[in-house]
């Protein structure tokens, strides 16, 4: 019955998605019929944009872009486009196309970028790391992806689900992403062999003071409620799009320390109903 549910959640009912398109669907306990909460969607279709571009980069093999806006060149060859919402599951559709006079990298490079991103996500929810890894060698992309996609999954609560549907060489891909945010694993700052020192996990709440690029490491600042001030590196692959959209916010650092050194492993807004 779960997998009939899941189907049913993730079905096109009918709509046709021409090539370059997919379907975006959330289902859960905050979706109504052709309504759920804003901050429930919004974030979650900005991140499955990123995600997009982010792959587009990864296959056509330009090394891991860590700090500022990606390439006019790239935004102008890959056009995305989200449709108006669709009721029951709450589903949108993307659209990648090109602008006139660009042209995409290769014939069907449209289905491929989706297709791609489906099999990560796939691999993800089946909690097959190990292929995931293999799928995307570059550490840098590998925890981008990572990070990206705990955005995007389920919180187990209001949102129980997140899916993908598309057509690829004229056979209908459906995935779901069920694991919440919680049960996926992390994007590990390091490899452990640059670790010399034994590490433990800490968690820190404060307010993300200060983000730049020191002494050729990234950086950042958290000040607490009692005026303590944290200074976590964060890995290659995470600055731009996890950690600086949370400037200036209330956040919650996860990560490991390693003598005076602490490594960013995941950054989330802080719970306001009391987080400490």
């Amino acid at each position: 019955m779960e997998q009939i549910y899941f189907h049913r959640h993730l079905s096109l009912q009918g709509l046709q998605l021409n090539p370059g398109e997919f379907q975006f669907a959330l289902f859960g306990r905050a979706v109504g019929f052709g309504i759920v909460p804003s901050s429930e969607f919004v974030d979650r279709v900005q991140t499955v944009e990123t995600l997009l571009y982010r792959t587009a980069e990864r296959t056509m093999r330009r090394p891991f872009r860590e700090r500022g806006r990606r390439k006019q060149t790239l935004q102008k060859e890959i056009d995305v486009y989200v449709s108006v919402p669709r009721a029951a599951s709450f589903a949108v559709t993307f659209k990648i196309g090109s602008s006139p006079q660009f042209f995409l990298p290769t014939l069907g490079f449209a289905d491929d970028l989706v297709g791609e991103m489906l099999t990560c996500f796939d691999l993800l929810d089946r909690g097959d790391e190990r292929s995931l890894r293999v799928h995307i060698p570059d550490p840098a992309y590998y925890r981008n992806f990572i990070a990206l996609a705990s955005r995007v999954a389920p919180d187990g609560d209001d949102i129980t689900g997140v899916g993908f549907t598309a057509v690829l060489g004229g056979t209908t891909k459906e995935v779901a992403l069920r694991r919440p945010k919680k049960d996926l694993p992390p994007a590990e700052p390091l490899p452990a062999s640059t670790i010399l020192l034994p590490t433990e996990p800490v968690v820190i709440t404060g307010r993300l003071e200060f983000a730049s690029k020191l002494h050729q490491e990234n950086e950042i600042r958290i000040l607490t409620e009692t005026g303590s001030v944290f200074r976590v590196r964060v890995p290659e692959g995470m600055m731009n799009d996890i950690v600086k959209p949370l400037w200036d916010e209330r956040v919650t650092v996860r990560g490991n320390r390693s003598g005076e050194e602490i490594l960013l492993v995941a950054i989330d807004p802080a719970d306001e109903s009391g987080a400490t």
